[in-house]
Formats: C-alpha cells, sequence, structure tokens
C-alpha cells in the first residue's frame, strides 16, 4: 500500500469485506478485518473461506469516511498433490504405502514416474498403447483440490506430450491426450487423475485457476522418467513392509521418498542361480521402461542374493539390452547358494562399478554369523568392519546401524540417476 503524498499522520484505514455469495479473508498475522496505516507499508491477506463467486471480495483505503482506493479481489483454495509409485502393486502397500511428495519437492526433483511400455495385462500390447489396463501400477495418482465458483475455471496444462492425463488408475478416459491444456470439472472439492508416461522424456503438469483470460494463481509438479531401479534385499525372515524394523528396508523407504523407483524384495525372491521375481522385474524395466542403471543392496543372505543377482544379470546382459550396474553393497552379507548356507560373501557384484562392504564379526550372541572382506579382486571400493577395533555390532544388528545405513545412503545417491 504506497501513500502518495504521505503527509506525517495521516491516518489511513484498510477495510476488509465480502461484496457477495460467501468469503472471508483478515489481514496478518493479527487476523483483523480492518487496520490503520500510516505510512507506504506492505500489508499481508490471508484467505479464510473460499469466494462462492470472482471478484467478490473488497479491500478498501478509507480516509475518514471516504473511500479513495479500492482493489477487488477472490479467495481460491487449491491444491495439487502427487504421490510415489506403486510398488509392486496394483495398489499401494506392496510394500509400499501412499506417499505425498512434499511441497519442496514437487517441482525438483518432482514426481518420479515409470514409462509405461510394459505389458501389465499380458495383452501382448504395451501399456502405453491400451486405453485400458487391467492390474496397471506404473501411472501416478494426482489429487486436485479445488472448491468451485462462478465465474472461475480449473485448468489442467502440459508443458509438452510426454505425459498424458487419465480418469481412472487403469487409465480409461483420456482429460489431456490432445493439446496443452484442458478444463477440470469438479463434482467435490477434491478429484482424483492419474498421469502416464508412454515413452519417455520430462514434462510439467501445472493445476491453474483461471478467471475470464486471466491465470489467478497454480500449482505445478514436475514428471521425470525413471532411468533406474534400485534393488533392496532383506536377510533371512524380513519381509518387506512400509514402514519396517529392518534397516534395509528402512533406507529402501528413505530412498523412495527421495524419489528413487525402489523394489524391496525378500531373499527367496533371487533363487539360488540369480533368477526369480527380482531378476524378472530387473530386466522388464530395462526392456520396457527405459531403466539403464541398477542398484543392488542387500542384508545377510540378501548380500548373498545381491551377487546372485548381479551376476546372472550379466551372464545374460547381451540379450537384456544396454544396462549398467553403478552401485551395489553388503551389509554382513551370507552366500545363499543352498539352504543354511552360513559361509561369508567374499565375492564382489559382478559387473559392479562401485562396491560397498560393511560386515561384523560374528560371536556366539548371532551364532557366528558374519560377513567378511571382499577379497575376490578387486575387492570393494569401501569397507568397514563395524567391530574393529572394538566389537559393538552383532549379525542381528548391524542392518540397523546409523552410520551403516547413511554410509549406503551417501554412497549411492551420487553414483544414480533417479
Amino acid at each position: 500500500m504506497t501513500l502518495s503524498p504521505n503527509p506525517p499522520g495521516t491516518n489511513i484505514t484498510l477495510q476488509l469485506s465480502c461484496l457477495s455469495g460467501s468469503g472471508s479473508a483478515v489481514f496478518a498475522p493479527d487476523g483483523s478485518t480492518s487496520t490503520n496505516i500510516t505510512q507506504s507499508t506492505t500489508v499481508k491477506i490471508k484467505g479464510v473461506t473460499a469466494s462462492s463467486v470472482a471478484s467478490n471480495m473488497i479491500l478498501k483505503a478509507m480516509l475518514g469516511n471516504d473511500m479513495f482506493a479500492s482493489n477487488k479481489f477472490s479467495i481460491v483454495n487449491m491444491e495439487m498433490t502427487a504421490y510415489r509409485p506403486q510398488t509392486e502393486g496394483p495398489g499401494y502397500g506392496s510394500p509400499f504405502q501412499k506417499r505425498a511428495i512434499t511441497n519442496t519437492l514437487e517441482e525438483n526433483p518432482g514426481a518420479g514416474i515409470r514409462v509405461n511400455g510394459d505389458d501389465d495385462n499380458n495383452n501382448s500390447t504395451a501399456d502405453s498403447s491400451d486405453t485400458s489396463v487391467s492390474g496397471e501400477n506404473d501411472l501416478i495418482e494426482v489429487e486436485l483440490k479445488a472448491e468451485p465458483a462462478s465465474g472461475i475455471k480449473y485448468v489442467l496444462k502440459r508443458s509438452s506430450s510426454n505425459i498424458k492425463v487419465w480418469n481412472s488408475q487403469t487409465k480409461g478416459t483420456a482429460l489431456l491426450d490432445s493439446g496443452t491444456e484442458a478444463e477440470i470439472s469438479f463434482s467435490a472439492s477434491t478429484k482424483t487423475v492419474w498421469v502416464e508416461n508412454p515413452s519417455g522424456g520430462s514434462a510439467d503438469l501445472e493445476f491453474i485457476v483461471r478467471s475470464g483470460e486471466t491465470d489467478v494463481c497454480s500449482d505445478k509438479v514436475h514428471f521425470y522418467p525413471f532411468t533406474s531401479i534400485v534393488i533392496a534385499l532383506g536377510g533371512e525372515t524380513q519381509d518387506p513392509s512400509d514402514p519396517s524394523d529392518n534397516g534395509t528396508f528402512q533406507l529402501a523407504t528413505n530412498l523412495y521418498q527421495q524419489g528413487y523407483d525402489v523394489h524391496m524384495y525378500d531373499e527367496d525372491d533371487v533363487d539360488y542361480g540369480g533368477a526369480g521375481a527380482t531378476y524378472n522385474e530387473v530386466v522388464n524395466s530395462i526392456q520396457h521402461r527405459s531403466v539403464s542403471q541398477v542398484a543392488i543392496f542387500g542384508f545377510s543372505h540378501g548380500g548373498g542374493s545381491t551377487y546372485l543377482l548381479a551376476d546372472l544379470l550379466n551372464t545374460h546382459r547381451d540379450t537384456i539390452g544396454t544396462f549398467t550396474i553403478p552401485f551395489t553393497a553388503y551389509i554382513d552379507a551370507v552366500e545363499d547358494t543352498f539352504m543354511g548356507d552360513m559361509n561369508q560373501e567374499h565375492r564382489r557384484p559382478t559387473s559392479s562399478a562401485y562396491h560397498v562392504n560393511y560386515y561384523q564379526e560374528g560371536s556366539v550372541a548371532d551364532g557366528w554369523l558374519d560377513g567378511g572382506p571382499i577379497d575376490y579382486p578387486p575387492g570393494a571400493d569401501y569397507e568397514i568392519n563395524v567391530d574393529y577395533p572394538t566389537p559393538t555390532e552383532t549379525h542381528l544388528t548391524i542392518d540397523n546401524e546409523t552410520t551403516v545405513l547413511d554410509g549406503i545412503e551417501t554412497r549411492l545417491t551420487p553414483r544414480i540417476n533417479r
């Protein structure tokens, strides 16, 4: 609010009121609808309830009983929230629960999304070419919140055709398929839409409140395609869950919330030759979802399974496609080549560009179970015996040790693109 001329002692009263319909606002931070100023100043207005019609609120500047300036405005209640992907799905809780992307992350790095080139409904057609996909788990849920008002339109706008917007998790009706924007209708204050990335590339999705030809306000989410996959393998009796008491899966959940495409598995999902559901998921991501980087880490037998998985991927590299394994990690790794295997895993995962190895020295308390140093050339890139020089951990506690989990995370994130 600028006063010109501004003679000393001028007392101006600012008032907020609703002209028609409903809506309310107050001055911040005191919460009043009237305030006095004696010089040019900046005032903050906080919306309390949304306008029922456009431009039904007014800010008046009063000199005594005379209004010498005013400005009409609308109070708009709107928000767009994107969620992390469903894994393995369809649906949340398999094992990751439904987690919203916070406002601080929705534009940088944004919402990770899988390229939808796989075939979730097994009809021999890429899901990106289907208009209805039972079992679809690669679309990202986006929640739109608004309080519809007369004279106000709500619009979804995309920055490129790299994303499409559908009305259902299984696709269904396209809300934004051709063109750059589409008007969205609300039958309630919340509407859920689903975003697809058919063939790669990043894009922004913007939720806009429009009055006439003027964009009043907006919210934006950046969508980027996953180019990596992160595999977390627990030890014996450790079932993937979110939340989890097991450090391996706690680390996996932290990376998931940071925007990585993380998949948690029981070590038994990798068989004694490296094959199984985990291997199939990695191969599918490389061949159909444009993934080119694979990261794997595991605890105990999950460490042994890390070796087996990496080795089989490398064996079939020529038929799988182009990929690298920039990062692997062991937490007290034990070989997993037969039932009841208790041998230390000394082998570096095949074709791993950077390998981290944490281990402890077994004792009676943990049945002498432990990992050990990597003695197959070229050894580990980073290796720590956490029980040297003073024993502090057992096989039962090492995967919940903060320095171990943080050490893996801080070495994975610079080496693996989302």
